[in-house]
């Protein structure tokens, strides 16, 4: 085995053991490699995504952009065999000199579903914050009210007992 022949077989055993999906394609969006990763994220066999065009899993507007420029930390949505789901991608524009595009992404479904649920218990916290508040304001309202009541009566005692002392004599 020729040390090209090793180096090739090293790199794709590389790419297959990145925990990232990548996908190779030319300057025309057309799918010449993909690893293990994005095969099970898309949940397509390699044999039916190479020599497709890059639409296939992006929308025509996204797949421009990205064949036009490089995307560095960009949330896209990405069309798998099962559905769409949101990814970030990271996008190297003509590898090697030859117009091909180098395209890394990861799904941030599991990010976006506990995000969601982040928002809901913020917004339940907020509002267990304004009843807890409220009702600590009540409180504090009905121990003003309590004190205040509380001086009426004992004035009223004073005045009612400074009553009988005059009835007295």
């Amino acid at each position: 085995m020729t040390d090209k022949n090793i180096f090739e077989k090293c790199s794709s055993d590389f790419l297959d053991f990145l925990p990232i999906a990548i996908c190779f394609f030319d300057s025309e969006g057309i799918i010449f490699e993909v690893n293990k990763k994005a095969e099970d994220l898309l949940k397509y066999k390699r044999k039916e995504l190479l020599n497709q065009k890059i639409n296939k899993l992006l929308s025509e507007e996204d797949s421009e952009e990205i064949l036009k420029s490089e995307i560095d930390d960009r949330e896209f949505i990405i069309k798998g065999k099962e559905g769409e789901f949101p990814t970030k991608v990271f996008s190297k524009k003509d590898m090697a000199g030859q117009g091909n595009v180098f395209m890394a992404f990861y799904d941030l479904s599991k990010s976006k579903e506990i995000e969601k649920k982040m928002k809901k218990n913020m917004k339940e916290l907020e509002r267990f914050n304004r009843l807890a508040t409220g009702r600590e304001l009540r409180m504090v309202e009905l121990k003003r009210e309590n004190k205040k009541l509380k001086e009426e009566k004992e004035n009223f005692e004073k005045k009612l007992k400074k009553l009988e002392e005059d009835k007295l004599k």
